[in-house]
């Protein structure tokens, strides 16, 4: 297995990390690992997010990361940098 991650990256889970999930977690519906996930995503300035997951998505495109997504129905989607200005926010009230 560590030869499949030799040129990974260790990221630190920093104050502005967990500053960073703590805004994604208020913003959008996402699970707490995903959000962590996103927000070292987001600190670390990636060149290009990459996932299947529509949360993770929704949360990444309101930031300025580029991120694809590859969805279920195996379409990849670019989103480029920027588009997150004409997005309204996801996070819809949970009143359960």
């Amino acid at each position: 297995m560590l030869d499949d991650v030799h040129d990974a990256t260790i990221l630190q889970v920093t104050h502005a990390v967990v500053a960073q999930t703590v805004t994604l977690l208020e913003k959008n519906v996402l699970r707490a690992m995903d959000a962590i996930h996103v927000a070292c995503v987001i600190q670390w300035k990636a060149d290009l997010f990459i996932t299947s997951d529509k949360r993770q998505l929704d949360a990444t495109i309101h930031s300025e990361l580029q991120c694809e997504y590859l969805g279920q129905t195996g379409k990849q989607k670019t989103i480029p940098i920027g588009c997150q200005n004409s997005l309204q926010p996801t996070r819809k009230p949970n009143y359960q």
